[in-house]
């Protein structure tokens, strides 16, 4: 399950809409500014990562869940801390990238949210390593991730209300403008 911290609050929010037909699936909850809720806050169930609020009214928010070609995030095997980004292509499965032939990764291994990702916190379950092949003409290897939250079935979520996350986006943007000022990021 998902073990609250002292920098969360996790609030309860029920599915309302859902679209899993298409290459950008979304969910819709019945939770939305009124309640705090922004865009980039991380959703959750007690199986692990759901996605990030990806727009909110009123009453509303999106939810652009994992199941989406548009998200990527930092990922990690939690038994050996091997790094990698977990993308969506369609299907049953999502796919954990940038992972080297000779890292340890083995099929049956918890996947689960990095501490590098902008937006959601670190050590919330993914998902566990269905397959493993290697990539054509690469280092690397294709690892295949089955997730640990139904997308299909999902009615129940939360929001992680994360206290420090604006802190972070400013550190961060202030950093990328001095950058560009210098010339050094574009």
């Amino acid at each position: 399950g998902i073990a609250p911290r002292p920098d969360w609050t996790l609030v309860a929010a029920e599915v309302v809409g859902k679209t899993t037909t298409f290459q950008r699936n979304m969910l819709t909850i019945n939770l939305g500014a009124k309640d705090s809720i922004l865009p980039g806050m991380a959703v959750v169930t007690d199986a692990g990562l759901v996605g990030r609020i990806y727009a909110t009214s009123e009453n509303f928010s999106l939810v652009q869940m994992l199941f989406n070609t548009d998200l990527r995030t930092a990922a990690k095997i939690a038994r050996t801390r091997v790094e990698g980004i977990i993308t969506w292509e369609g299907g049953p499965s999502l796919i954990m990238r940038d992972i080297p032939k000779a890292l340890d990764v083995q099929i049956g291994d918890l996947v689960v949210s990095s501490e590098y990702s902008s937006f959601f916190p670190a050590d919330v379950a993914i998902g566990t390593v269905d397959s493993i092949a290697p990539e054509a003409n690469s280092l690397f290897r294709r690892v295949m991730v089955m997730p640990s939250v139904d997308f299909y079935r999902v009615e129940h979520v939360y929001v992680i209300r994360k206290d420090i996350t604006k802190e972070r986006e400013r550190l961060e943007l202030e950093a990328k403008g001095q950058a560009e000022q210098k010339g050094e990021a574009k």
